[in-house]
Parts: C-alpha cells; structure tokens; sequence
C-alpha cells in the first residue's frame, strides 16, 4: 500500500525481519506495508510508474484510488498519519 501503516527492516546479523508500526493501529485492523525503494509522498503518477517498471502492476491500493476518484491532488498528495 500507498499508505503503509508498518514498515520492515532486515536484521542481516541475526537474519530476521522486522516489522514496526508507523502509527498506532487498532486491533483487528489491516497491517499495510509498501514495496519500498520510492518515497510515499511521490505523485501517485510517479509511485504507480515505479511499480508498474519494477513490479508489474497498477497500483489500486486505498491512497492511489482516492486519486482516480478526484479526491486528492496528484500534486499534494501526503501520507496520512
């Protein structure tokens, strides 16, 4: 997702990977991590370009569909926190 709420980072020590929260997240809900190597607050044109060169989709995740949907600027489009 566009809107990650969890992030991942690989301990090559210990060879683990770990998740951590970006938010408080409710119990029950959904937890959403991107696939990493743009930043979230790129135009949604561009992180659905580079998704689309890396990994082979376009992205219809909540954020990028809220722009299709007229209801967030490409331009000024941020991470909700």
């Amino acid at each position: 997702s566009c809107a990650a709420n969890v992030r991942h980072e690989w301990n090559e020590s210990i060879e683990k990977l770990f998740l951590f929260a970006d938010r408080d997240i409710e119990e029950g809900e959904e937890l959403y991590s991107n696939y990493g190597g743009f930043d979230v607050n790129y135009k949604t044109s561009e992180r659905r370009d580079f998704l689309q060169r890396n990994f082979g989709f376009h992205c219809l995740c909540e954020k990028c569909h809220e722009f299709d949907d007229g209801l967030s600027s490409p331009s000024t489009t941020t991470r909700s926190k």
